[in-house]
């Protein structure tokens, strides 16, 4: 059985899918997020399945599983989806409106800018995900 802190992120769900070394482990994020000190952020109220991908083996469809994630992680992902793209938006309007530009073509280009922000944060998701480790283990079932 894995090891975790107390201040780990962990949440049970099921496999979904296993291909090529990789789980796909679903879980509804009200139970995944009910008791989660950062479900504020990232938007944890909403009834949508999650679906988080790991690299792993030995795991099957339908398999019960938890999910480690430790806290630096959880506010690393927080970061970059939510504080850097913030950022972004507000350092390109004020340059906008500094550069001379009408507030409509401020606001235009700031969004312009943090829509490619997204962008590219899409397109370098696979070197990203290398720095986001989640660690799986299998739960225990008693028959």
């Amino acid at each position: 059985m894995a090891q975790y802190n107390v201040s780990d992120i962990i949440h049970s769900g099921f496999v979904s899918e296993v291909a090529n070394g990789r789980v796909k482990v679903s879980l509804f994020r009200p139970e995944a997020c009910g008791g989660c000190q950062m479900k504020d952020y990232c938007g944890g109220d909403n009834d949508e399945r999650q679906e988080f991908e790991v690299a792993a083996n030995g795991y099957q469809v339908g398999d019960e599983v938890q999910l480690l994630m430790s806290t630096s992680t959880g506010l690393r992902a927080v970061l970059v989806a939510y504080l850097v793209p913030f950022a972004v938006l507000l350092l390109s309007l004020i340059a906008g409106l500094e550069m001379g530009l009408t507030e409509a073509e401020a606001a235009l280009v700031s969004l312009s800018t943090t829509g490619l922000y997204y962008i590219l944060l899409k397109m370098m998701s696979g070197s990203i995900k290398n720095h986001f480790s989640i660690n799986i283990q299998k739960l225990q079932t008693h028959e």
